[in-house]
């Protein structure tokens, strides 16, 4: 055998590790139920980030993650389009997007989302068979055997008859490859090539007795992988002396394999090669198929463990910006195929059921180089070796293990092989194991001991102990037991800092500590602690039935509730680890959250993950690699940490997506940075989006209004719009942060500017107006108010005088009274009215006695 075989098979195993490593996750497109038709037949991610589908009757559609907008012909918008089956489509350098349709070529402009038919006089309402933008900003698209060139404002440019060997072939697909050489593929034909200095298309070597459907390049590998339409995949190997026209059409086996029983495998829509590990995906008549590349050759990859099962209806398959794949879809739905790095490895442990007929339920498990113990209820203490998927049981050596009943209390010995554990008498047993047998190495019996409840091993050499009501220290070099302390509560968890401080939790809803000396202090009082550890920076951290996750600074003695740990819903946390990273685990029943307490960003794996898979958790614990085991019924599975958790969430920038105004809904262009409101609009409802559709439900968002909101308000995960009622005349900023997928938030960003005009009688001049009203009526009231007291004035004089003529003719009457026949002569003089107006008068009088 050659090295070069040997280098070939070497490398064939390194790519099928590198399949391998990377779980592959697939799922059905989130907003599925949004879509107006079910099946989708072309996918495009725009720069933006929106993905866009072209239906088959549906017209076509925008997903921001979480709404869709469609454009279509309806009752809405009787006459957007002629035809809402939607053929092809892409997007130039302009931001526009130019669909096809079954009767005619459309572009959609992005800054206002105008829709304009291409109305050449040549294209007319032809069926569009293939559209593709260019590095130059122009437009190809081809009907009817016809290929047309449109400049970005929709100006035909040129028409060229799509032919070959004389006859004219309708086009499958165009495709630009690095060097900017532009290939026309033809149904029925072969391979075109564009000339831009002569303006023309000249046939391309094709000597494959099949139709080319699409075409990528492989720059690795100096070819290119042609989809075919009844041979499978080929690669066209272009000569690599540039005056030579000697080219290479070479079929691919692996894709041709069974194609007797199964023709429609050689059947291909649509092929690309991903960007992260390489793969060759390929969609054809009947399933999705991969095939690693090695050698220049393709070997398939076995896609049963994740893929849907049974045929498949499927189309021409896309790579978004995040590197999944995207598959769209008639049977089954549309779905995504995602990567995962972070591995789970998940151990269904099928030994258990086959010896006991119960499932392995992993309430304790501990990690001893390939082998595992664990410990349920219903076996006690198991040994495991996954390789040879055998298990042996503590019962099954009664003259060592087998004459103890072993308690789910063990704990991984660190300084010699072995683990530790305790029996229902209080007995502390080491163990130890050769191949598939247990064996007892020591045995220790706790004097005065109630049953034992916990085993911490610190790194000073020291066993501790905690029971039902006593802290026991076992000296490991010196074989000593003593007594810590006597007389405590029953311990439910202990942690030991490496100053011999011990932190524990007792069943008297109680969280303390032991200072090295033997002192209690009590930290907190009053609720179910269920677990304690210690972090590698010294903080501890202490979990609750309640749902609730504590901070404690041995320093500062201060104990912090960590809201963005704990489970905001109120489940029970059952225990509680930390890992290399320095990330906190969170152990729920039915799911477990991993938390960076530096950034709060966190990641929940639920117990019915697809790689997971469990009724429900029971335990969690860190093994030595460095992984997390979680332990459940059904299997136990170890997780790598997430180092994306430690990522700065710097890159998220919202978009505003759509405005609803009362119920109208206005799709917001791309450089759309500003609104205005009339005076009568009264509900405004804004979505907005990270655009990261496959985890939109993930994300977080907070809003506020500058000029009106005076802090932020947060919506729950998967919320993503604004609401606004009755908004005052005004300017205001709305201002979005976001969330990454781990719940980490980024920067605030300024994202539109709101003015909302004012009403006609807001406006200045109706101020003046009011401002000239008010002068005129307070004159007019002064006026009045003056004339009314003059009159009132006048009448006050009159009524004086009046009584001033009273009081004189009285005073005359009395003065009458004289002897006859005698005249009287008499004048008096009077004031009469106010302080401020005053009359004097003088009134003479003279009377004659007749």
């Amino acid at each position: 055998m050659t090295l070069k075989y040997y280098y070939s098979l070497i490398l064939s195993l390194m790519t099928t590790l590198s399949v391998s490593s990377q779980q592959v996750v697939v799922t059905e497109l989130p907003t599925q139920r949004l879509l107006p038709v079910a099946h989708i037949h072309r996918i495009l991610q725009d720069s933006e980030g929106y993905m866009w589908y072209a239906t088959e009757g549906g017209g076509l559609c925008r997903d921001n993650g979480y709404q869709i907008n469609v454009f279509r012909s309806d009752l809405n918008t009787p006459h957007l389009l002629s035809s809402n089956d939607i053929t092809c489509i892409t997007e130039d350098n302009g931001h526009h997007i130019w669909f096809g349709t079954k009767r005619g070529l459309y572009r959609l402009d992005k800054a206002n989302y105008q829709i304009n038919e291409i109305t050449d006089g040549e294209l007319k309402k032809q069926r569009v068979d293939a559209v593709r933008a260019i590095h130059d900003g122009t437009i190809w698209t081809s009907a009817e055997g016809m290929i047309y060139h449109f400049s970005s404002e929709g100006k035909c440019l040129g028409s060229y008859p799509s032919e070959w060997k004389g006859t004219r072939r309708n086009v499958t697909d165009f495709y630009e490859d690095g060097k900017h050489q532009l290939w026309v593929l033809q149904g029925s034909g072969g391979l075109l090539q564009y000339h831009p200095p002569t303006d023309s298309f000249s046939p391309y070597q094709w000597t494959c007795d099949a139709s080319p459907i699409q075409m990528i390049e492989d720059v690795q590998n100096e070819c290119y992988w042609v989809a075919t339409w009844g041979k499978g995949v080929v690669q066209l190997i272009p000569s690599s002396n540039p005056q030579s026209e000697e080219v290479i059409c070479k079929l691919q086996p692996a894709t041709l394999e069974g194609y007797e029983q199964t023709p429609h495998k050689t059947q291909i829509l649509g092929l690309l090669k991903d960007s992260r590990q390489g793969v060759l995906w390929v969609s054809a008549m009947d399933d999705l198929y991969a095939y690693r590349i090695v050698d220049n050759a393709l070997h398939p990859v076995d896609t049963e463990s994740f893929l849907p099962k049974g045929k498949k209806i499927l189309d021409r398959i896309i790579e978004d910006r995040a590197g999944n794949v995207w598959v769209p879809g008639y049977s089954p739905h549309t779905f995504i195929l995602s990567f995962d790095a972070n591995k789970i490895k998940r151990y269904p442990t099928s030994a258990m059921s086959v010896i006991t007929g119960y499932p392995v339920m992993a309430d304790r498990t501990i990690q001893e180089e390939d082998y595992y113990w664990i410990w349920q209820g219903r076996t006690g203490l198991s040994i495991y070796h996954p390789a040879s998927e055998q298990i042996s049981f503590a019962s099954d050596f009664s003259e060592e293990t087998g004459k103890y009943n072993i308690i789910k209390c063990i704990e991984k010995c660190h300084n010699q092989s072995g683990i530790w554990a305790a029996s229902d008498n209080a007995c502390l047993l080491h163990l130890q194991h050769e191949g598939m047998k247990m064996k007892l190495t020591k045995e220790i019996q706790l004097p005065n001991a109630r049953q034992i409840r916990v085993l911490s091993e610190d790194n000073q050499g020291n066993l501790w102990i905690g029971t039902e009501n006593a802290i026991y220290q076992y000296s490991l070099s010196k074989g000593e037991l003593k007594k810590f302390q006597r007389g405590t509560d029953m311990i439910n968890d202990l942690a030991v800092a490496p100053d011999g401080t011990i932190f524990c939790i007792t069943e008297a809803l109680e969280f303390q500590y032991f200072s090295p000396e033997g002192e209690r202090h009590t930290i907190r009082k009053g609720e179910n602690y269920s677990s304690v550890l210690i972090a590698p920076d010294g903080k501890v951290w202490v979990a609750t039935l309640e749902g609730n996750v504590y901070s404690y600074h041995p320093q500062t003695k201060v104990i912090t509730r960590e809201k963005n740990a704990c489970n905001t819903n109120g489940d029970a946390i059952k225990g509680m680890e930390i890992d290399n990273l320095g990330h906190l685990w969170i152990l729920a029943d039915p799911y477990v959250k991993e938390y960076n307490p530096t950034n709060h960003s966190f990641r929940i794996l639920y117990n019915s993950d697809r790689f997971i898979q469990v009724d429900y958790f029971l335990s969690i614990r860190k093994m030595e690699d460095g992984a997390i085991c979680l332990g459940g019924i059904g299997a136990f599975c170890l997780i790598t940490p997430s180092a994306e958790l430690d990522q700065s969430p710097n890159d998220i920038k919202p978009v505003i997506s759509s405005i609803k105004i009362d119920g109208r809904t206005q799709i917001t262009g791309i450089n759309t940075r500003q609104i205005k409101l009339n005076p009568d609009n009264i509900n405004v409802e804004i979505s907005f989006s990270t655009l990261e559709h496959l985890h939109a439900g993930q994300i977080s968002y907070a809003y506020r209004l500058k000029g009106w909101d005076t802090g932020w308000k947060s919506l729950p995960p998967g919320v993503n719009t604004a609401y606004f009622t009755k908004l005052p005349k005004g300017n205001y900023t709305l201002e979005i942060k976001a969330t990454d997928i781990h719940g980490c938030w980024a920067q605030p960003m300024s994202c539109l500017q709101i003015n909302r005009l004012p009403a006609w009688y807001e406006t200045w001049w109706a101020y003046a107006l009011y401002m000239l009203s008010f002068i005129l009526i307070a004159t007019g009231v002064i006026k009045i108010y003056f004339n009314r007291l003059h009159r009132k004035q006048q009448e006050q004089l009159e009524e004086q005088l009046t009584q001033m003529k009273f009081r004189f003719f009285t005073n005359v009457s009395h003065d009458l009274r004289t002897p006859p026949d005698t005249d009287y002569h008499s004048s008096k003089q009077f004031t009469v009215g106010d302080s401020g107006r005053q009359v004097k008068a003088t009134v003479i009088f003279h009377l004659s006695q007749c």
